[in-house]
């Protein structure tokens, strides 16, 4: 597999890097895109060199080697008013890159936050929200991509693989306050006081080094195409639960607010586990 990634110095992208060593076999050529390139950060620890893109170069079809698979991983910056509107375009551009590179298989990461809400296991059948009502949020934003991507992709007999992600943890995420451990280890470590506002609401933690290497093994396998595949840990835990395991170790003091907020965002990963069937690190071993 010759393999194409863009927004090459985030999160995800780096957790499928770190990984690349271990899939030697898998991934023949290597292609980092990123509208900072910073080679140093990209090239540690690989077994592999890969080819560095502008961002720019990427959407004018300014790179040398030939790819098979792309993971559409960019991203407009958080802050920005116009980042739904941005990050269409460029996934639209994108688009037309591999259609006109002839990239076989484009993957697209989506998120858990399409579904409705509901109080059990997300499936990938599960009802998400109304495309038809389309609103200036997240979950919709990424819902009418997966639309884009669909429709794009089946009309140019090109495939494509949507993972909705969940939530994850791990060493990469350090400086991400909005992952709830990192924030809740801050908040213990810094102030020795350990505040949970939502106890009742209910997570679970995927581990980086599952999360690089559960794509890797579905991107590698012909028989995920056309799929839509959660990419998550099924061991929930509340907030509550979380809060009393990071106070013991950090010996913060603990402090429950007294909310009744309910809210459940765990994945069924019945589909993942056809394609990545190692044992996920559990929420013991990652905090």
């Amino acid at each position: 597999m010759n393999l194409l990634i863009s927004g090459a110095t985030g999160f995800v992208s780096n957790s499928i890097r770190c990984n690349l060593d271990k899939n030697i076999n898998s991934v023949k050529k290597l292609g980092l895109i990123s509208s900072k390139i910073n080679s140093k950060v990209l090239l540690d620890n690989l077994n592999i060199s890969p080819e560095l893109i502008d961002l720019q170069n990427f959407f004018n079809c300014k790179f040398n080697s030939f790819y098979d698979v792309y993971i559409h991983s960019m991203s407009a910056p958080r802050n920005s008013k116009t980042r739904y509107k941005l990050n269409l375009i460029n996934l639209k551009k994108s688009l037309e890159v591999c259609l006109t590179k002839n990239i076989k298989t484009f993957v697209y990461l989506s998120s858990g936050a399409v579904y409705k809400k509901k109080e059990s296991f997300f499936k990938e059948k599960d009802i998400t929200v109304s495309s038809d009502e389309m609103q200036n949020t997240y979950a919709y934003a990424k819902l009418k991509e997966e639309d884009v991507v669909r429709e794009f992709c089946q009309n140019n007999k090109i495939n494509f693989i949507i993972l909705r992600l969940f939530s994850f943890a791990g060493r990469l995420m350090m400086n991400r306050k909005e992952f709830a451990i990192i924030d809740l280890f801050n908040s213990a470590i810094n102030n020795g006081i350990l505040v949970v506002k939502n106890p009742k609401v209910i997570r679970s933690y995927m581990h980086e080094y599952d999360l690089g290497m559960a794509i890797i093994s579905i991107i590698s396998n012909i028989d995920a195409a056309n799929k839509y595949i959660n990419i998550g840990s099924p061991e929930p835990i509340t907030m509550r639960e979380l809060g009393y395991k990071i106070s013991e170790i950090t010996s913060a003091n603990l402090v429950l607010e007294n909310s009744d907020y309910k809210d459940f965002y765990v994945p069924n990963t019945d589909q993942q586990k056809k394609f990545y069937k190692k044992k996920l690190f559990s929420i013991d071993s990652i905090i």
